[in-house]
């Protein structure tokens, strides 16, 4: 079971899964996940940590009432001491840190399975990789619309929020695609708007200067990442 609210890491990784010749399910949600394990127990799941409505934590701990021992292995961009320790501590069997190397995924999980490492590149890996540049263009236009209706109607938590869901998707995944200036920009774009969103508060000119030049770094590495 792979749990991703980014729809090419879902894309990527089944077809990385489906080739070692398991049954994989591919969910956009934890509730998506849940109102499935009645039917489908997985003897794995990889689960993002951080996703729109209920995050990885809460999957997590409702997915054990369901199965308490159906191993889970989080997916994640934080990388520090103390959110790993926090994440074990949750009862993941491992680790994997974004971007990551989907071969690289099949050959840590494969063993958990009782299959030995195939080394295995996906399948259909430069048919995705064409479909995410082309879904550049539209994530930018999206962008930018969003954002000048910041800059027309001044500080506006929805647009900001629709920002920020797409630097959380390119975060995710440019990686997958040895995009790393897009995943680079995503991530500060990111970053920035979670920690103004969280204080709630209407945020100073330097503040919107700053997301203004996050986004435009954004924008010119997505051009770049578009060109292929």
């Amino acid at each position: 079971m792979v749990i991703d609210d980014d729809p090419f890491v879902r894309i990527i990784m089944s077809d990385a899964l489906l080739g070692t010749g398991g049954v994989v399910k591919t969910f956009a949600s934890g509730d998506e996940a849940l109102a499935a394990t009645t039917a489908f127990q997985p003897d794995l799941i990889l689960l993002d940590l951080r996703m729109q409505g209920m995050d990885g934590r809460a999957t997590a701990q409702a997915l054990r009432k369901e199965n308490a021992q159906t191993r889970i292995i989080f997916l994640t961009a934080e990388d520090d001491a103390h959110a790993r320790d926090e994440i074990m501590g949750l009862g993941a069997v491992g680790i994997i840190t974004k971007p990551f190397d989907p071969a690289h995924v099949v050959n840590l999980i494969q063993p958990m399975l009782g299959r030995a490492p195939s080394g295995a590149r996906t399948a259909q890996f430069d048919a995705i990789a064409l479909d995410f540049r082309d879904s550049l263009a539209p994530t930018m236009d999206s962008i930018q619309g969003a954002w000048a209706k910041v800059r027309a109607g001044g500080w506006q938590k929805d647009s900001a929020e629709v920002i920020l869901a797409k630097a959380h998707m390119l975060a995710g995944s440019a990686g997958l695609f040895h995009l790393h200036s897009i995943g680079n920009a995503a991530d500060r774009l990111e970053g920035t708007l979670r920690e103004l969103l969280k204080a709630d508060l209407l945020p100073p000119p330097a503040a919107l200067t700053r997301i203004e030049a996050e986004i435009g770094g954004l924008i010119d590495a997505c051009r770049v990442g578009a060109l292929g």
